[in-house]
């Protein structure tokens, strides 16, 4: 939990979400292990048990806790620590998708104070086959090119493509979810669905996605790119189904912007390993509607896609060319 930024009090939330939920059947005799860097206190590695929170270790406060090597020091001492069969891993924090830390002011994963952690140093930092799962508990990060740089770290991704309100998930509600012989991670979904379209600001997206999906999605992207990739710029963008308000870059639906270039057949193959791939999705039918930049959800496959065009400038092109995704498509 990366909270030394303006998310502040939400982890303060979050963990007393997680104790009400820990009881002893919930946490069925695995280890709930979170480290939390907070505005107002240092850092610390802390278990959360039925009998409550333990302290396991402070560090000192200048520790910057979204730097590679911070966060593997702490990776690698949980398991040292806590052997166990298998490991999921939750990060929580701000996220922009894959979008460069001198590109926007919002980054690709993780803020403390006024450092962050690109999406590069993030893939770096986790070995690959480390986790069963990994969700994402920060705003955009159901980006394909995010879960293609990551596919190799985990099994299953959960994500959203759209911002994740402050609250953040339920977490009370999924302890007994996660440490399931076998993680119940689509209970997870419709436990993180139902908690905000229950509410009184009912906004919310996410998705679950099979990383083992991935590379067959991205020789069909390949494909269907190299034969009609001229036409995105025909695309009248604000037609598009979009996942992010005024003032940040490109977010779309994957699909919907598919549908604008493939061939029929084409179209079809890419919808079949895409709902492979993306093996829970589900949205409510609009996002922050009466908040600026609010918009409704017409069209959703769970995952968003930037989309490369003249438009953007040299540098943006440039950067998105290092990723693995554009690498695999483009």
């Amino acid at each position: 939990m990366a909270a030394d930024n303006t998310l502040t009090g939400f982890d303060k939330e979050n963990i007393n979400s997680m104790l009400k939920g820990s009881t002893k059947d919930a946490l069925n005799g695995g280890n709930l292990i979170v480290y939390v860097d907070s505005k107002d206190t240092i850092p610390l590695l802390i278990q959360i048990t039925p009998e409550g929170e333990n302290i396991l270790k402070s560090y000192p406060e200048h520790v910057n806790s979204v730097s590679v090597e911070t966060m593997k020091e702490v990776i690698e001492e949980v398991k040292t620590d806590f052997p166990a069969k298998s490991y999921g891993l939750m990060l929580w924090s701000h996220g922009s998708n894959w979008f460069p830390s001198d590109m926007t002011f919002l980054k690709a994963f993780g803020q403390d104070k006024s450092n962050w952690m690109e999406l590069s140093q993030l893939k770096e930092v986790l070995a690959d086959s480390s986790f069963d799962f990994i969700i994402f508990d920060a705003c955009y990060m159901a980006g394909i090119e995010v879960l293609y740089e990551l596919k190799d770290k985990a099994n299953y991704i959960m994500a959203a493509p759209s911002e994740i309100l402050g609250s953040g998930f339920p977490y009370s509600k999924i302890i007994s979810h996660l440490f399931k012989v076998t993680p119940d991670l689509t209970g997870i979904c419709d436990e993180f669905y139902n908690y905000y379209a229950n509410s009184s600001d009912p906004f919310a997206t996410i998705a679950l996605v099979s990383t083992s999906q991935l590379e067959p999605l991205a020789m069909i992207t390949r494909n269907i790119m190299q034969e009609n990739f001229d036409k995105t710029e025909n695309i009248e963008l604000s037609s598009l189904q979009r996942y992010f308000r005024p003032s940040y870059y490109g977010m779309y639906d994957f699909d919907d912007y598919i549908s604008r270039i493939a061939s029929e057949k084409q179209y079809t193959q890419f919808q079949t390993t895409l709902e492979k791939a993306v093996i829970y999705k589900k949205n409510t039918p609009s996002f922050m509607i009466g908040y600026s930049g609010g918009y409704y959800i017409n069209h959703f496959c769970g995952l968003s896609s930037f989309i490369l065009s003249d438009s953007y400038s040299s540098s943006i092109k440039q950067k998105y060319a290092e990723l693995d995704w554009y690498k695999a498509v483009y």
